[in-house]
C-alpha cells in the first residue's frame, strides 16, 4: 500500500529527474489552494503559511525571533515532530488505514512544496511501515538514518540544504529511546547545539524552557493552526497566537537570551556533514555495547 510511493520516487531518481521541482511545480496548485485557505485578515497569517503550506518564516518578525533564541524553532519546526503529530491525529481519523493515511500526508507533504524536513519525516513514516510489514526490526537509529540516506538518494540536491541536515540530526537523537521527556530534550538540545550555535544561545534555562513548551507546541500549535482556516474561529485562534508571543517574548526578555548574545560561530557544511556521520557512528556505537536501549532513564 505504501510501496508505490517509494517505487515512484525511486524510479524518478534513477532516471535523473529533478523531483523536488518536478513535484513542486506540477502539484503547484495544491500549494498555491492552501495558501488560500489561510485568513487574509489574520495578523498571524505568516503562522498558518508556514506551518501548514510550507512557506518561509518572516526572521523580523519578534515570535520568530523569540523561537529561535529560545531554541524552540530549530527543535520542532526543523525535525518534523509537527508532521508525526499530524500523523497519529489522521491515523486515528482514518481509522488506522495506512494507505489513506499515507496519502493524507503526501497531500500535506505537496501542499509544503516537498520541504526537505516534512519530506524527511514522510518518508520516515514510509520505512517505519515498510521494516515492520518486512519484520526487519530496524532500531530507531538504523531506521533514522537509512531515512535520511533515501532522502539524499532521491533529493542529492539537498546535499547542501541545511535543513535537511538539521532534520536528519534532529531525527537521529530523537530516536534515542528514553523515557523521560527532560533528559530526552536536554540530548535532543546538546545534540544540536554544534549546528545551533550561530543561531541561538547555549543556555541551560533553554533545556527547561523547550522541556516545558513542547507539549504545548506538539499538541495545540497544529491543531489550532487547523481551526484557523475556520472564518469563524480565526479571531479566537489569532488570540492564542497574541499570548504565545506574549509568553515568548517574556521568556526571552526575562532570561536575557537574546540573539545578539549567540556566538557567531562559522562553519562549513563539510564540517556540518562529519558531525552528523559522527553523531550516527556514537549512536550506533552505543546499541553494540548496550544491546538493549540506550538508556534505562
Amino acid at each position: 500500500m505504501y510501496l508505490p510511493f517509494i517505487f515512484l520516487l525511486i524510479f524518478s531518481s534513477i532516471n535523473h529527474l529533478d523531483l523536488h521541482n518536478f513535484l513542486a511545480e506540477k502539484f503547484l496548485f495544491i500549494h498555491n489552494h492552501c495558501i488560500q485557505l489561510t485568513p487574509f485578515n489574520s495578523p498571524w497569517q505568516w503562522i498558518y503559511r508556514s506551518l501548514l503550506c510550507g512557506s518561509s518564516s518572516p526572521s523580523n518578525i519578534s515570535l520568530v525571533q523569540s523561537m529561535k533564541t529560545l531554541g524552540l524553532y530549530h527543535l520542532l519546526v526543523i525535525s518534523g515532530l509537527h508532521i508525526l503529530s499530524l500523523e497519529k491525529a489522521v491515523s486515528f481519523c482514518c481509522r488506522r488505514n495506512k494507505a489513506l493515511t499515507l496519502l493524507s500526508l503526501f497531500i500535506f507533504c505537496l501542499a509544503c512544496q516537498m520541504r526537505p524536513p516534512v519530506t524527511r519525516a514522510f518518508l520516515a513514516l514510509l520505512i517505519n511501515y515498510f521494516q515492520k510489514q518486512r519484520k526487519l526490526f530496524w532500531s530507531p537509529v538504523q531506521r533514522a538514518w537509512a531515512t535520511g540516506c533515501l532522502t539524499l538518494f532521491l533529493f542529492p540536491e539537498w546535499w547542501s540544504s541545511f535543513s535537511f541536515l538539521l532534520s536528519w540530526a534532529a531525527s537521529l537523537l530523537i530516536s534515542l529511546p528514553i523515557k523521560r521527556p527532560l533528559i530526552k530534550i536536554t540530548f535532543l538540545y546538546l545534540g544540536l547545539q554544534p549546528l545551533l550555535l550561530s543561531f541561538s544561545p547555549l543556555s541551560p534555562l533553554s533545556i527547561l524552557i523547550n522541556w516545558a513548551l513542547t507539549p504545548l507546541w506538539i499538541l495545540w500549535v497544529l491543531p489550532m493552526s487547523l481551526l484557523g482556516l475556520v472564518p469563524p474561529l480565526s479571531p479566537y485562534v489569532d488570540k492564542f497566537w497574541e499570548s504565545l508571543n506574549i509568553l515568548f517574548s517574556a521568556l526571552t526578555d526575562h532570561f536575557f537570551l537574546s540573539a545578539t548574545a549567540s556566538p557567531s560561530l562559522p562553519f562549513s557544511l563539510s564540517s556540518a556533514w562529519i558531525y552528523l556521520f559522527l553523531l550516527f557512528l556514537t549512536l550506533g556505537l552505543w546499541e553494540i555495547l548496550w544491546k538493549k536501549p540506550y538508556f534505562s532513564f
